[in-house]
């Protein structure tokens, strides 16, 4: 649909968001639980909209500033891309801030359940009483029409919508029109190093812990981060690393499990509470890769 909602709020306001959610709930009954957005932030960035003026520049200048190097997902530190940044603008920009509240706009899994999609004898698709404009394709699984983070299959009848289906289908086969068959199967440009090992989410926080620096890319050959991870016996060829050690890689993942929790179990009993108790700490520190720095650092 026409955006003039948008270009209206911008009559008078310099920088326009779109929350996730609109709907104050006294009980929490939503497919995607609000409080999951305490992590991802309170404004969605699949959209913004910014006038040119002085405070959108100074907002573009010091979110620029923040993502060079603050720009991922990580729940310890309370990251989340460049979104979670957003949620200081209110407090920093709050004099220029306009939020939309039309529901039509950036409609997505997450907030489908206060916007159901309906659609009028004459065509018009709408969101709960607004027209349809955007709709946020997040997670979209090109295979079976499903938004694929949606919640637990027992409430995924909130999803089983036929204009839903109608919408998905049909944004489908736009992206399949477009190439998507072809370009899928084009390769990660800097999924690799030069040699050809695959560049794993475990190389890319250890680099970021150690702030690796010499002249040539990271990914080069000849790189001194290369180099470290070389020497460190942690370059590994296999699809495994280039599937970031996920829960694909493993044939029987139960299995793997149950050995895990068997050996734990049996380290609880030798070492008592206690000392179990310590481990456990010690496992919650060295669950992030960025811990792990000492194994590439120069001084060991």
């Amino acid at each position: 649909g026409r955006l003039e909602p948008i270009l209206e709020l911008l009559q008078t306001r310099d920088i326009v968001l779109t929350p996730h959610l609109l709907e104050l709930q006294q009980v929490e009954d939503r497919a995607y639980p609000e409080y999951l957005h305490l992590w991802t932030g309170i404004f969605n960035l699949g959209f913004c909209a910014l006038k040119s003026g002085p405070a959108a520049r100074e907002f573009a200048t010091w979110w620029t500033e923040r993502l060079r190097n603050h720009c991922y997902a990580d729940r310890q530190d309370g990251l989340h891309t460049d979104q979670k940044w957003i949620d200081y603008v209110p407090v920093f920009f709050g004099d220029a801030l306009g939020i939309v509240r039309n529901r039509g706009i950036n409609v997505a899994y997450w907030n489908i359940d206060e916007r159901p999609l309906v659609q009028d004898d004459d065509g018009v698709i709408r969101a709960g009483l607004d027209p349809l404009l955007l709709f946020h394709f997040s997670g979209f699984r090109f295979t079976t029409l499903e938004l694929t983070k949606q919640p637990a299959a027992d409430d995924r009848v909130r999803y089983d919508d036929g204009v839903l289906r109608a919408l998905t289908a049909a944004y489908r086969d736009a992206v399949f029109a477009n190439g998507y068959e072809r370009l899928i199967r084009l390769p990660y440009a800097m999924g690799r190093f030069a040699d050809g090992t695959p560049v794993s989410l475990f190389h890319r926080r250890l680099y970021r812990a150690t702030a690796a620096s010499d002249a040539a890319s990271p990914l080069a050959e000849a790189s001194a981060f290369h180099e470290r991870l070389r020497r460190a016996g942690l370059l590994d060829p296999s699809p495994a690393a280039a599937d970031n050690y996920s829960a694909r890689s493993l044939k029987d993942v139960g299995r793997a499990t149950r050995l895990a929790e068997t050996g734990l179990r049996l380290v609880s009993r030798a070492i008592g509470p206690r000392r179990y108790g310590y481990l456990v700490k010690l496992f919650s520190r060295y669950a992030r890769p960025e811990a792990h720095a000492f194994l590439i650092r120069d001084d060991r």
